[in-house]
């Protein structure tokens, strides 16, 4: 009997080792983490959201002409009690604007459909942490403004 358990939990043991050797971490490259924030942005999921944030990411966003800083922690804690858990009815596609192997900056445009005063693009600033993961530290949040026409000046020297 005393065999019969060891063996079961050899195998149980052998199991959950090869699984977490064998499943990727969503953090290991920084294209994981674009497209794993891209579905917490789609799908309104604190725990995608909270995998890929150092603990001290930040937000910022516009506001008029303010600019609101909110911690990482506080856009998860906000997700987590208000239960959204629903499909955002909008596009997603993202760019890298520039990358190295220790910083990324990547741009995700976010389109709703039929109501494009809810445009945004979002900029992220994605971090290598040394220990074979990427985390986004900073997300900047524009939402963008109705465009007008303003003429640009040209300086004649």
């Amino acid at each position: 009997m005393k065999l019969k358990k060891l063996i079961a939990t050899l195998i149980l043991g052998i199991i959950v080792v090869t699984q977490t050797f064998a499943t990727p971490k969503p953090t290991e490259t920084y294209h994981q983490v674009i497209s794993q924030y891209i579905e917490s942005y789609k799908w309104s999921d604190y725990k995608k959201l909270r995998s890929v944030l150092a603990d001290d990411a930040v937000f910022k966003s516009n506001r008029d002409v303010r600019v609101i800083k909110q911690s990482g922690r506080d856009m998860v804690d906000f997700l987590k009690k208000n239960g959204l858990a629903e499909q955002q009815d909008c596009e997603l596609s993202h760019e890298i604007i520039s990358e190295t192997s220790a910083i990324v900056l990547a741009k995700v445009n976010i389109k709703y459909r039929g109501n494009y005063q809810h445009a945004q693009e979002n900029f992220l600033v994605l971090e290598n942490q040394g220990n074979g993961e990427w985390k986004i530290t900073q997300i900047y949040k524009m939402y963008l403004e109705k465009k007008t026409d303003k003429k640009l000046l040209a300086i004649k020297e």
